[in-house]
Formats: structure tokens, C-alpha cells, sequence
């Protein structure tokens, strides 16, 4: 088993943005969770969504899953990331150790 990632290298909090559609596209409803104890880190590199399209991503967001709280956070694609003022999306999600996660990379988009 893995040791976590220190607590001391997950000194970022984020704000994550789920937002819910109607059926005509519009936005009906919001709901906002506060990341606690994740590292985000500037980057730029490229990714492949589901549809195989080329995606940039800008950042990533490091989420361990024993000192992230909150614990067993459920990430969306596309949901909205907030940090430092800067808006992102999630762009892809990257789960290691796939049979007792250890933690989670997130790539972000502007």
C-alpha cells in the first residue's frame, strides 16, 4: 500500500461547481463543495475526452484520498473548478491504483 501524499504538499483549496441543465440547455440549478487539502499546479499538456477530440489542459489538480476532504469526493466531467480566481473545467480524471484509489488527477481547462 501506498503511504498519502503529505498533507504539507496539498496546500490548495478550490472551490468545485456542479451545475444541472434542464431540458433546453439552460442552467437551473448550482451547488458548490470546497476542496480542501489538494494541490493544483500549472501545466500544459493535451488529453482525449470520450469522443476522442484533442483537449488542453492547463493545470492539474492533485486529490489524495486520505488527507483531501471532503473524503470520496465524486468528480464530474465538465464541472466548473474555481481557484484563485480563475475558472476552469474538468477535463479529465485520472484514478491511480484502481483497486483502493489512491489519489485522484484532475485535469483542468480554461
Amino acid at each position: 500500500m501506498m503511504k498519502p501524499i503529505p498533507r504539507s504538499l496539498l496546500i490548495h483549496t478550490a472551490a468545485v461547481v456542479a451545475e444541472k441543465t434542464d431540458r433546453w440547455g439552460e442552467i437551473s440549478e448550482t451547488s458548490t463543495e470546497t476542496l480542501k487539502y489538494v494541490r493544483i499546479e500549472p501545466t500544459e499538456s493535451y488529453t482525449s475526452d470520450k469522443q476522442n477530440n484533442r483537449v488542453k489542459v492547463d493545470a492539474v489538480m492533485y486529490y489524495d484520498c486520505r488527507n483531501s476532504s471532503p473524503s470520496n469526493f465524486k468528480f464530474v466531467p465538465g464541472a466548473k473548478v474555481i481557484f484563485e480566481k480563475m475558472e476552469y473545467r474538468i477535463a479529465s480524471i485520472k484514478r491511480y491504483d484502481t483497486n483502493a484509489p489512491h489519489h485522484y488527477e484532475i485535469g483542468l481547462s480554461l
